[in-house]
Parts: structure tokens; C-alpha cells; sequence
């Protein structure tokens, strides 16, 4: 495993993103990347600040996704989680939780589905785009 960044201060910072070093940018990424798995459940290697995943880093990502889900380093409550989710219209913060485990559940199912079945797709979209 590679070395991480030592600046995992979980204090928010106020300095613009153009004034961090490399290591803090790093930290920032995995700090944003961390927030869409913990709070959003979305697990991609990109991100709207970071579009072509170039600053992603999952050993990283893993570190601060591990901190945000122990309450270190997040200053969301259990409390605030419950209201974020309810403001959602979720009835709780588990809810949500189990709602997003069943997607990625129905998602990994159809992904297994999509791959046991690739040759017959592929025919199929030929047979279709030859008509056409």
C-alpha cells in the first residue's frame, strides 16, 4: 500500500483550493469522495470536482471514508444524519441505509446478469443495428 498524506486534519479548512499544497489537495479529494460514499452511498472513482477521477485515490478515500463513518473528523451527528435523511423524505437515516444496500444489491444482480449474458446482447444490438 502506498504512503498516505500525514495532514488528516479533520478541522475545516478556510483556504481557497488553489492556495493547498499537493498533499492537502489529495486529502480533499479523499475528504469529498469519502462524503458521496458515507452520506450519498456513491462509490465511483469520479466526482463533479473531479470529473476524469484523477485525483482519486482509493487507499486514501478508504482512510477518510473509515473517519467520517467512526464520527472522526465529521461533525455530523447521529441526530443530524436522522434530520439530513428525514429532509430527504427518508423516515430514517436507516431507512436510507438499507435502501441504499438494496440498490447496490439489485445493481451487482444485474451487472452479474449483464455479464453471463454479453455475447447474446451483443448479437442482439447487431441484429438490431443492421436492420436500421
Amino acid at each position: 500500500m502506498e504512503k498516505l498524506p500525514a495532514l488528516m486534519d479533520p478541522r475545516p479548512r478556510s483556504r481557497s483550493y488553489s492556495t493547498l499544497s499537493i498533499a492537502e489537495k489529495w486529502e480533499w479529494h479523499a475528504d469529498v469522495y469519502a462524503f458521496r460514499r458515507v452520506f450519498l452511498g456513491i462509490y465511483d472513482t469520479t466526482s463533479p470536482p473531479d470529473p476524469t477521477g484523477v485525483w482519486y485515490n482509493a487507499d486514501l478515500a478508504d482512510v477518510f471514508e473509515k473517519r467520517k463513518r467512526e464520527g472522526k473528523g465529521n461533525p455530523a451527528t447521529d441526530r443530524d444524519r436522522e434530520e439530513w435523511a428525514r429532509s430527504l423524505g427518508w423516515a430514517s437515516w436507516l431507512e436510507r441505509q438499507d435502501a441504499i444496500e438494496r440498490n447496490e444489491a439489485r445493481y451487482a444482480e444485474g451487472l452479474k446478469w449483464q455479464q453471463e449474458h454479453a455475447t447474446e446482447l451483443r448479437a442482439a444490438k447487431r441484429h438490431f443495428d443492421d436492420r436500421g
